[in-house]
């Protein structure tokens, strides 16, 4: 199983520029929910380990 730093270093740009978007505090909600659905795992890494997501996304993040 590969380690958040490896899930991290091998990420692209596009999916970097994509984590930056779910660390914007102003994302709606319907756009936190749709990369916690579709978007690669460093970008749900980094929207479920590095921000304080509303209860609506929390509610049906991986655990």
């Amino acid at each position: 199983m590969p380690t958040p730093e490896q899930i991290w270093a091998d990420a692209d740009l596009p999916t970097r520029r994509l984590a930056g978007l779910a660390l914007n505090p102003s994302v709606p909600e319907s756009i936190l929910l749709r990369l916690l659905s579709d978007a690669p795992l460093a970008v749900r890494m980094v929207l479920c380990r590095d921000r304080i997501l509303p209860d609506a996304v929390a509610l049906v993040a991986p655990v």
